[in-house]
């Protein structure tokens, strides 16, 4: 069954050899909810730190602080999570690198349901294993198969069912339309797009891909060198971004139709450069760099607030560009 998953204030930063070095802030105080059956899609560049933040939800690193909640078991702690660990599932970027190479679709699905303890047998798991298949739109025939040989678009949904194999709470799904064509994509659209429909998931889906991201959640939230700067209901963020960088990925999702470019991305949507490596500066706008409205101002840190309704970003000169002024 489905619950909410609730993250307070979470961080994660990575530290080099050097013991006087800071450490690289990837995830840096980060607070969002995703209500019980919904989709919040997390969008950002390369770098920005979403995977970091993804897989630290799923338990793969230690959160630096904050805290995780599915429901109202707070699974920050590692032995809490041991306990949950079916609650929450990663679908992973690379499908077929998380798959056992000389192992068939039979034991990566079966597997899972072993380790939890989920069945009354072999045979029971075997079917099941089946059910898995078909519900993702594969037939078992595949169970016999080996991952080798299959295409991006069955392995990722053999992973997919694989998520779903332990009846999580929580599905976190990282980049699962990266790299493969426009047939594929559209079909691991759909499937996810059934997935919802059937099973009433709550997930965080985390993709660069702005146009995925309005297809598949209810809610989005933009993310830059590690923090928000901007969340709310998709399409407002879409047709109305506020904050410079969100106009950035949306003009530049739309830049192959002008037509489908919303106005409120208008000129804000030019930026320089690229995401620096290092981590968050200490002070300011970690955007100001790449900024075409940047002003004195921005030497401070801005806050995420309210910018209308569910609306908030984080830019002192939210107001000076609101494109509704």
């Amino acid at each position: 069954m489905s619950q909410r998953l609730r993250i307070e204030g979470l961080s994660k930063t990575f530290h080099g050899g050097s013991a006087r070095s800071g450490g690289v802030r990837a995830v840096d105080d980060v607070s969002l909810t995703v209500d019980r059956g919904q989709t919040l899609a997390l969008v950002g560049e390369s770098g920005c730190g979403k995977s970091t933040l993804v897989r630290t939800i799923a338990g793969i690193y230690q959160a630096t602080a904050g805290r995780i909640l599915v429901g109202d078991v707070d699974i920050s702690d590692r032995r809490a999570l041991r306990r949950h660990r079916r609650a929450v599932q990663l679908v992973p970027q690379n499908p077929l690198s998380s798959l056992n190479r000389s192992r068939s679709i039979m034991h990566a699905l079966t597997q899972p349901l072993r380790v939890h303890r989920i069945g009354t047998g072999r045979h029971d798991r075997e079917r099941r294993a089946a059910t898995l298949l078909e519900q993702v739109g594969l037939s078992p025939d595949y169970l016999r198969r080996l991952p080798v040989g299959m295409s991006v678009g069955e392995l990722q949904r053999v992973v997919v069912a694989r998520a779903l194999a332990t009846e999580p709470s929580v599905l976190l799904l990282d980049e699962p339309t990266s790299s493969v064509d426009l047939t594929t994509k559209g079909r691991i659209i759909n499937l996810l797009l059934d997935m919802q429909r059937e099973f009433d998931l709550t997930s965080m889906l985390i993709t660069h891909e702005i146009d995925i991201a309005r297809h598949l959640s209810q809610r989005m939230a933009v993310m830059y060198l590690g923090r928000i700067v901007e969340e709310g209901p998709t399409e407002e963020i879409y047709n109305r971004p506020r904050h410079p960088y969100t106009r950035m990925l949306v003009g530049s999702a739309t830049a192959a139709d002008p037509l489908l470019a919303p106005a409120a991305a208008g000129p804000a949507a030019v930026a320089t450069g690229e995401v620096p490596t290092g981590g968050r500066p200490e002070a300011g706008c970690a955007f100001a760099p790449r900024c075409a409205y940047a002003a004195a101002v921005c030497t401070a840190t801005p806050a995420l607030r309210a910018v209308g309704g569910e609306h908030r970003a984080a830019c002192h000169r939210v107001d000076e560009l609101d494109p509704a002024a």
